[in-house]
């Protein structure tokens, strides 16, 4: 995820979500989306850092799909939080991986 705001709203836009500021200065979203096997309903708000920078994304959905034959249902929450930008990072690859057969 990129800090920048308006790109994630740039990407809410394109998913025709509807955007409001809450009165602790926090961003709201929501969105729904349908396919032939479902559907979704998603809304999130965001907080920004000092710099104006994603500092938080708190999100709740709902799903339902038929895709099984049947009608199966389910909620979610998830919460994503960003921090120290600019950070220097090493990665390195773990020693015991297991080669997928």
């Amino acid at each position: 995820m990129t800090p920048d705001p308006a790109t994630l709203f740039k990407a809410l836009k394109s998913a025709n979500a509807t955007t409001a500021e809450n009165s602790d200065g926090t961003l709201h979203f929501e969105y729904a989306a349908k396919s032939k096997d479902g559907s979704s309903a998603m809304s999130g708000d965001v907080t920004l850092d000092a710099d104006g920078r994603i500092a938080k994304v708190a999100l709740a959905g709902r799903w339902q799909s038929t895709a099984k034959g049947r009608l199966d249902t389910g909620t979610f929450t998830a919460t994503l939080e960003l921090f120290d930008y600019g950070v220097k990072v090493k990665v390195k690859r773990p020693a015991d991986v297991v080669k997928a057969k």
